[in-house]
C-alpha cells in the first residue's frame, strides 16, 4: 500500500439550508486509483471540487502529503501538485500538443521561445505515453481519447501528484476505454501518483480501480479495497439491497425463454437489410423477455433500431408482428403496432426540455383523453402523475425536465414509455451517463415492466456489465449481421461479449434469401 498523499478529513459543505456534504473522509494513496462512486446529487462533484481548489468547504481539512492544504483556486491546487481533467477538457484545440503541453510554462531565454527544446520534450513525453503523435498536430485534429490523455500527460509534466478525473470514459468506444484504463494503472504505479475516478460504469471501477468510495448524500456508505469488493456489495451500498436484488432477480433460465419464443414470438425478424448499414438481421423476440443486442461502434446496432421503429427502411428480409406482417412506413405506424422507442441521444431526440416532466408525458397520450375535439388536461396529467411517482424521480417533476439530471430525464422518458402501453419497448443505450444507483433502479424498472406487464424488450448497449445483469439473453451484431444465435448470460462475461462481438458475422441461412426486396 502507497504513502497517504492526499487525506479530506471531515469535509462539511453547506449550500443555504441544504447541507451536501456530512463529514466526508476519504483518503487517497500513492500509486493507487481510487473510485469515486454514488447517486447524482451524492456530492461526489462537491468533494472534488473542494479538493481542486474549486469549492471553499465549510468545515474539515485537506492534507497534502501531511500538510493542511487550503486552496483558493483550481492553478493554486495545480500549482500544489493537484490537476483535474474534466469532462470539458480545458486544451485550446487552436494550439497544438506541444504548445497545449508547455503553455504558462514555456522554455526560452532573454524572451525568446526554445521551440526545438519544447519540441523534443513533448515528443519524449507522448511516446514515454505511448500516444502515437510528434506533438506538432492541432488539437482540434484529434480524438476525445487522445485529448484526455493529452491533459492527462500535461498534469503529470507538471509533477502533479494527484489527479482528478471526472467521467474521463463518458464519449469513448470500447477500444479507446481499455487502453485508457490499462495506461492509468500503469501512470499510478509508475509514477507513484494518486488517480481519482469519478465513474458511474462499475465494470470500468472494478476494471481500473484498486480503491473504491461509494457516497449517498453527501456520506460515505462504502470504502475500502476493491479487491474485497463485489458488485453487488458496491450496488447495496448506493441504493440498498432489496433495491440491489430487484434489479438482479427473478431472471427466467434461458431454456423456458427457447421455448416460449418459438411458441408465440412478439416479434420475428427474418434476415433484413439495407444498401446503408444492414446486411442481414434475423432473430425473435418473446412477450415478457429482455433480449440484450451487443455490438461495437459501427456494428449496425443503433440503426436496427431505428429501422424497427420506421425511422429507417429496410429494403429485403420480413418482419411479423403477433404473426401478422410488419413493415412500418413510420413511428407513428410503429406507435400503433405498439412499439416505443427511447433514443441513445435523449436531449435530441427524447423529450422537449423547457416542458416539465408531466407534459412530456402526457405528449403521446393525449389523443386517449381527448373527447370531442376536447382534451381532458386533468385526467391526462393524473394518469402521468402515477407512473412518475413510481419511478422515484428526484427533482421538481413540475419543472423544465432540460433542469434535472440525466437520470431523472431518462426515467421521465421511462415513464413516457409505460404510459404508451407498449407491446414491446426498444432501448437505445437505456443509462447511458447515468449514475451507479439510478442506474440500479432503471434495471429494477424494466425488469418489473417485462414481468408483470408481459412487455418484450430488446436493449442495446456498450455496456456489456449492463446486459449481463438485466437480460435474459444476448444476441450479436457485427458489419450489419446478426444471425439470431443466443448466448445465455450465465455462460457469459465481459471478456466473452467482445470476443463475440470481434468474430466475423456468421452467415444466416434460415431464410433462403435474404436478398429478397420486400414488396
Amino acid at each position: 500500500m502507497g504513502a497517504d498523499l492526499l487525506v479530506a478529513e471531515g469535509i462539511v459543505k453547506r449550500y443555504g439550508n441544504a447541507t451536501v456534504l456530512h463529514g466526508v473522509t476519504v483518503t487517497f494513496r500513492a500509486g493507487e486509483v481510487h473510485g469515486l462512486i454514488g447517486h447524482n446529487g451524492a456530492g461526489k462533484s462537491t468533494l472534488l471540487k473542494i479538493i481542486a481548489g474549486a469549492v471553499v468547504p465549510d468545515g474539515g481539512t485537506v492534507r497534502l502529503e501531511g500538510q493542511p492544504v487550503s486552496f483558493s483556486s483550481p492553478s493554486a491546487a495545480a500549482s500544489a501538485g493537484v490537476a483535474s481533467v474534466f469532462q470539458e477538457l480545458s486544451l485550446l484545440e487552436n494550439l497544438t500538443v506541444t504548445q497545449n503541453l508547455f503553455l504558462a510554462r514555456e522554455l526560452g531565454t532573454a524572451g525568446v521561445l526554445d521551440k526545438k527544446a519544447m519540441q523534443a520534450q513533448a515528443s519524449d513525453l507522448l511516446r514515454t505515453y505511448g500516444l502515437p503523435l510528434t506533438g506538432q498536430e492541432k488539437v482540434a485534429s484529434l480524438p476525445v481519447a487522445q485529448r484526455q490523455m493529452i491533459e492527462i500527460i500535461s498534469a503529470l509534466a507538471r509533477n502533479a501528484r494527484v489527479i482528478l478525473l471526472d467521467e474521463p470514459t463518458t464519449a469513448l468506444e470500447r477500444r479507446q476505454i481499455d487502453q485508457l484504463v490499462h495506461t492509468l494503472r500503469r501512470i499510478a504505479r509508475e509514477r507513484q501518483v494518486a488517480i481519482v475516478i469519478v465513474d458511474h460504469k462499475l465494470d470500468e471501477i472494478f476494471a481500473v480501480c484498486d480503491h473504491v468510495t461509494a457516497l449517498t448524500d453527501g456520506r460515505v456508505v462504502l470504502n475500502g479495497p476493491i479487491a474485497s469488493l463485489t458488485h453487488a456489495d458496491v450496488v447495496e451500498s448506493i441504493v440498498g439491497k432489496d433495491e440491489a436484488a430487484a434489479s438482479h432477480g427473478n431472471r427466467p433460465s434461458s431454456p423456458r425463454l427457447a421455448a416460449d419464443v418459438k411458441a408465440l414470438p412478439a416479434l420475428t425478424v427474418e434476415g433484413i437489410g439495407a444498401p446503408r448499414g444492414l446486411k442481414s438481421v434475423s432473430f425473435d423476440l418473446a412477450p415478457g423477455e429482455i433480449l440484450g443486442l451487443y455490438g461495437l461502434a459501427g456494428s449496425g446496432r443503433s440503426r436496427l433500431l431505428r429501422t424497427l421503429y420506421g425511422l429507417e427502411p429496410f429494403e429485403w428480409g420480413r418482419m411479423t408482428l403477433r404473426g401478422q406482417v410488419y413493415h412500418p412506413a413510420s413511428p407513428r405506424n410503429a406507435m400503433k403496432s405498439g412499439l416505443t422507442y427511447l433514443s441513445e441521444e435523449r436531449k435530441a431526440n427524447g423529450f422537449i426540455p423547457e416542458f416539465d416532466a408531466v407534459r412530456n408525458c402526457m405528449l403521446p397520450v393525449l389523443g386517449r383523453h381527448a373527447w370531442l375535439g376536447m382534451i381532458r388536461k386533468h385526467e391526462a396529467e393524473q394518469e402521468a402523475l402515477v407512473v412518475l411517482r413510481s419511478l422515484r424521480i428526484r427533482g421538481n417533476i413540475r419543472a423544465p425536465l432540460g433542469r434535472l439530471s440525466g437520470g431523472n430525464q431518462q426515467k421521465a422518458l421511462l415513464a413516457k414509455a409505460v404510459l404508451q402501453k407498449p407491446s414491446i419497448l426498444l432501448l437505445d443505450e437505456p443509462t447511458k451517463g447515468i449514475d451507479v444507483g439510478t442506474k440500479s433502479e432503471i434495471h429494477a424498472f424494466i425488469r418489473r415492466m417485462a414481468k408483470e406487464s408481459g412487455v418484450a424488450v430488446l436493449v442495446v448497449s456498450t455496456e456489456e456489465e449492463e446486459l449481463l445483469t438485466v437480460c435474459d439473453d444476448i444476441i450479436i451484431m457485427n458489419g450489419g449481421h446478426c444471425s439470431g444465435e443466443r448466448h445465455e448470460v450465465v455462460a457469459l462475461d465481459s471478456g466473452t461479449l467482445r470476443r463475440l462481438a470481434l468474430a466475423p458475422p456468421r452467415p444466416d441461412t434460415r431464410f433462403g434469401n435474404a436478398m429478397e426486396t420486400v414488396k
